[in-house]
């Protein structure tokens, strides 16, 4: 999240659920779209990522990034 914006990963990435830790990382490259924080469609997005994994492969992409993703977890 931006001061202005917010982005979204275009495709779903990993992550450990709740109560574990990720034991083993592996760097990808990840595709983001952003967009204005007051759009009507970043606050749909927004709700809907809190519930499931979003596929954005339909909006344009804003930027790339390397991640940590975790490759496998652990209960802590």
């Amino acid at each position: 999240e931006f001061s202005h914006r917010v982005c979204f990963s275009v495709e779903p990435v990993a992550e450990c659920r709740r109560g574990y830790e990720a034991d083993q990382t592996q760097q990808r490259k990840i595709r983001f779209t952003c967009l204005p924080r007051h759009n009507r469609e970043a606050s749909r997005l927004i709700k809907e990522a809190r519930q499931q994994p979003l596929e954005l492969n339909d909006y344009p992409v804003s930027f790339v990034e390397s991640v940590k993703v975790p490759t496998a977890c652990v209960a802590y």
